[in-house]
């Protein structure tokens, strides 16, 4: 089984739970040439993460598709390089380590 196609698919909705203000997610449906769809959730809370999160995840999709969905991601083959997304937070934190350490060449 291998991963055939990836799409994501920004949505807004009223919550209920929440005197009706709107929330913002991006899902992600993954097909598998045999036919099964698995399916994630990222919570964006703005319109544009999720319009954001939706253009990285279609930019990944092509490094996605004909791997095993069950197996070990491999998305760290590219080389690592600095990211400006790092510099948005405070230099030394983890967040900005952890931004530097997962930023890809290509994506």
């Amino acid at each position: 089984m291998k991963i055939a196609d990836v799409e994501a698919i920004p949505i807004a909705y009223p919550e209920p739970n929440d005197f009706n203000a709107i929330r913002h997610v991006c899902l992600v449906r993954i097909r598998a040439d045999d036919g099964t769809v698995g399916w994630g959730e990222a919570v964006t809370m703005w319109e544009e993460a999720s319009l954001a999160t939706a253009a990285i995840i279609s930019g990944m999709a092509e490094l996605m598709i004909g791997q095993n969905p069950a197996g070990q991601w491999r998305h760290s083959e590219p080389p690592l390089r600095p990211s400006l997304v790092g510099t948005a937070t405070k230099e030394g934190s983890p967040a900005s380590l952890s931004l530097l350490s997962t930023s890809r060449c290509g994506i």
